[in-house]
């Protein structure tokens, strides 16, 4: 079993002294990584189909149908053939609304996902402006190693 003195040897031989190993010890397990990619699949396919779904609506990007009938409304006080221009109106963008309202909440989750999330990383300490510039990131420690032997 490798320890983090060898893997960290291991990157100063590579990037020279500046060479650095950070550990995150709450970063999600490669298993954990696959379901949120298949995860991440899914969100996208039901955001195509979002689009697509909302694309077809007649209450695409604009409220401007919505809008005139609403004067209509407001110009006669609400008198009929109004209020159901109105209403077929309002139920078309509510719909597109609630697919808008969908899309959101999908990519908010799609953000969460632990897709990048690896137990060890090593790098080096960038210069002139000091921050870790990550080269390799592993699960284990050999497999940090050997990445970090084969790196550019």
């Amino acid at each position: 079993m490798a320890t983090k003195t060898e893997a960290l040897a291991a990157a100063k031989v590579r990037w020279g002294k500046k060479a650095c190993i950070e550990e995150n010890k709450r970063a999600a397990t490669k298993s954990e990584r696959e379901a949120a990619s298949a995860r991440a699949i899914e969100i996208a396919a039901l955001v195509r189909a979002n689009l697509e779904q909302q694309g077809k609506s007649d209450a695409q990007w604009s409220i401007s149908k919505l809008i005139h009938a609403a004067r209509f409304v407001v110009d006669v006080q609400g008198g009929n053939p109004s209020i159901p221009t109105l209403e077929a109106e309002l139920v078309k963008y509510e719909r597109w609304k609630a697919l808008e309202d969908e899309r959101t909440t999908l990519k908010t989750e799609r953000g969460t996902l632990p897709l990048h999330s690896y137990r060890w990383s090593a790098g080096r300490i960038g210069s002139p402006i000091p921050c870790f510039c990550v080269e390799v990131q592993a699960d284990t420690l050999e497999e940090l190693i050997e990445k970090i032997k084969v790196a550019r």
